[in-house]
């Protein structure tokens, strides 16, 4: 007999709360991305947006990562 927990097998669908969050991240990444080049004599604001788009990406990983805990 094993000690372990039996996983999770995956959901067939994603929560549509999680779809919608990670499309509005998506397009905040994709827009640091543009805005970057229009601000590249800037230091100040590269790095800022850097910051915003480094923070968003985490937060894109950490949702695709984690069961969704409403019942979807």
């Amino acid at each position: 007999m094993s000690d372990e927990v039996p996983k999770r097998a995956p959901e067939p669908q994603r929560c549509t709360l999680v779809h919608d969050v990670t499309n509005c991240v998506a397009i905040i990444v994709g827009e640091c991305e543009l805005l970057a080049d229009l601000i590249s004599n800037n230091s100040e604001a590269v790095e800022r947006l850097t910051m915003i788009s480094k923070t968003a990406r985490r937060m894109a990983s950490e949702i695709r990562t984690r069961q969704c805990p409403i019942n979807c």
